[in-house]
């Protein structure tokens, strides 16, 4: 039997970010999960660079321009840049629990 240093309930981003940065402090950390895999909730989400900056993977659709205006007014504001990534939970948590050395149990 294993011991551990910390247990997570849930393999979330949040739970999974909070394992990656633990593990990668040294401690021993098993992250447990209700569902049978990763990624079950069906969904999307948008992601920040500030969030992930440096990371090396498929961000999904990147966003460099939004239009924000009125019923009679519309502005379009474009960037160098993207200012949000848009991408599928699935590949999302998929990426970060490859990033961390934290043990993860379904159920």
């Amino acid at each position: 039997m294993t011991d551990y240093d910390v247990i997570i309930v849930g393999a979330g981003p949040g739970g999974l970010s909070c394992a990656r940065h633990l593990s990668d402090s040294g401690l021993r950390v098993l992250v447990l999960e209700k569902n049978d895999r990763l990624g079950r909730k069906i969904c999307s989400g948008e992601i920040s660079p500030k969030v992930l900056p440096d990371e090396d993977f498929d961000r999904g659709h990147e966003w460099k321009r939004i239009t924000v205006g009125t019923d009679t007014t519309k502005h379009v504001i474009g960037l160098d840049r993207p200012f949000l990534w848009t991408m599928g939970r699935y590949e999302f948590e998929t990426y970060l629990a490859g990033k961390s050395d934290a043990d993860i149990r379904f159920s």
